[in-house]
């Protein structure tokens, strides 16, 4: 069985769901050096103003020698107010952000104390609800000998021609932008998501 490395993700790109559950052997990687402003802790989304992001503010105890197994949230901000806002203006009225509304909300307010955690969450929860089981394993040390190693293959926000266009919800008025977070799929495409990733 071959086994691929992942970065961790917080609501990571579409083509990152694609390869994650097309991956036999799906490995998280927590022991490298954490990478600031990555799809870590950062998530691209689409507003009528165009593209914005989410991010989780993080507190890496270890300066920058922190790995990501040990980054941890920073709620001395207000962070998970401000973003669950951003996501109702956002996508209020898209065909399913009120579907899946209710299972969000304690995602975004969770106040788990590490990032892995937060990132964790959301993975299980897309799996969930678009019904595509896949199990994962969490690295135990960091080595390079992996069968495909995806580490630094996602970028923060990547053209990928792999994605096939669908209707966003400022369509009428933006262009398509292309490998978005995959929340954007799944508030405009609810369960027909699968399609884009499988």
């Amino acid at each position: 069985m071959q086994s691929t490395r992942f970065p961790i993700s917080f609501w990571g790109p579409i083509s990152y769901y694609q390869q994650y559950f097309r991956s036999e052997n799906p490995i998280f990687e927590v022991h490298e050096t954490y990478k600031k402003q990555s799809l870590r802790n950062r998530a691209y989304l689409l507003c009528a103003n165009g593209l914005f992001y989410i991010n989780i503010p993080i507190v890496k105890p270890f300066g920058s020698k922190t790995i990501s197994k040990d980054v941890l949230v920073d709620f001395s901000q207000n962070f998970q107010t401000i973003q669950w806002k951003s996501l109702q203006t956002a996508y209020h009225s898209s065909p399913f952000f009120e579907h899946y509304e209710h299972d969000l909300v304690p995602l975004f307010f969770s106040k788990k104390k590490f990032l892995l955690d937060h990132c964790l969450q959301s993975i299980e929860f897309t799996s969930q609800i678009l019904q595509i089981p896949h199990s994962f394993q969490i690295s135990e040390s960091f080595h390079f000998n992996y069968e495909k190693d995806l580490l630094h293959t996602f970028n923060q926000k990547q053209e990928n021609s792999s994605i096939k266009p669908y209707i966003q919800v400022y369509s009428d008025k933006l262009p398509f932008e292309n490998d978005l977070s995959i929340l954007d799929a799944i508030f405009n495409l609810g369960p027909l998501t699968r399609n884009l990733i499988c």
